[in-house]
């Protein structure tokens, strides 16, 4: 439950975190490159933020998959609550509401759940290491 807690408030967030660099994407000028150059630079901070507040989350905990997915899920329900709030107050309709998940979307999900399931290991991995008797390798 305390995971779940702690979860909630980091995707706040996290949510406030990449909304804002996303936006100040928007006036990032990649002219000399190929214009996807952005979209994969998008995506590379999208995992780096996932996974660096998906490490806040665990803590010190060596989290197993129920907590894996505890906070991936936290991630993404509150996150994709909050963007419909933002819709919402923007102006948006609820009849519009579906046009605004791609398959981009998708990706990000899939962006989402690497990002969790890499910070779940590499938490577990050294909170192993930390608790090894001395002279033991993991």
């Amino acid at each position: 439950m305390m995971l779940f807690v702690r979860a909630f408030f980091i995707t706040i967030v996290r949510f406030a975190v990449i909304l804002a660099v996303m936006m100040a994407l928007g006036y990032l000028d990649v002219s000399p490159l190929p214009e996807w150059t952005l979209f994969g630079f998008a995506y590379l901070l999208h995992f780096s933020f996932t996974y660096f507040f998906a490490r806040w989350a665990f803590g010190r905990r060596a989290p197993r998959l129920k907590q894996t997915l505890i906070v991936y899920l936290t991630f993404i329900i509150f996150g994709t609550g909050l963007e419909i709030v933002i819709y919402f107050t923007g102006g948006g309709e609820l009849k519009n509401l579906y046009r605004q998940y791609t398959w981009q979307s998708l990706y990000l999900v899939l962006i989402y759940a690497a990002a969790v399931w890499l910070a779940a290991y590499r938490s577990r991995r050294l909170h192993v290491k930390a608790n090894l008797p001395e002279g033991l390798e993991s």
